[in-house]
């Protein structure tokens, strides 16, 4: 961790913890962020993340293959004084974190929903695309 990103921390009393299983995890957090140079499964921990209207901040190779506008629907950091920079932001404009939180969620309505995704297919299969995904009203997640 870098000296920018602990003395973040450290103003505003965050915590920094491992998720080793996710199911219900990130809606426990402020809000998740990804400090990941291997951008291998990541982008589904992204996306769930952003799914529940968490406000992230990932790694530009975290962003690359997500579909999402950044510093409006997610944020991206090049490095460990970038993730500092952000993550102190977020904290400091709980109103910001919000609208990024609320506007990641819809991209991921709109992109990656199971509709949105099959509506692809719909063409192939001469029928007509599906609807416009609906938003979720609430997210229920199973207990481990």
């Amino acid at each position: 961790m870098s000296a920018a990103l602990a003395a973040v921390m450290a103003a505003h009393r965050v915590s920094l913890s491992a998720v080793a299983r996710r199911t219900g995890a990130f809606a426990a957090l402020r809000f998740p962020f990804g400090a990941l140079r291997l951008a291998r499964g990541i982008q589904n921990k992204v996306l769930e993340a952003m799914a529940i209207g968490r406000p992230v901040v990932v790694a530009s190779e975290c962003a690359e293959a997500i579909a999402a506008v950044p510093g409006k629907e997610l944020l991206v950091a090049a490095d460990a004084d970038a993730f500092a920079r952000e993550i102190d932001a977020l904290l400091r404009e709980p109103a910001r974190a919000a609208a990024i939180g609320k506007a990641g969620r819809k991209r991921v309505l709109l992109d990656y929903s199971w509709s949105a995704q099959l509506s692809a297919i719909d063409i192939h299969l001469g029928a007509e695309p599906a609807q416009a995904a609906k938003p979720v009203r609430a997210l229920t997640t199973a207990t481990p």
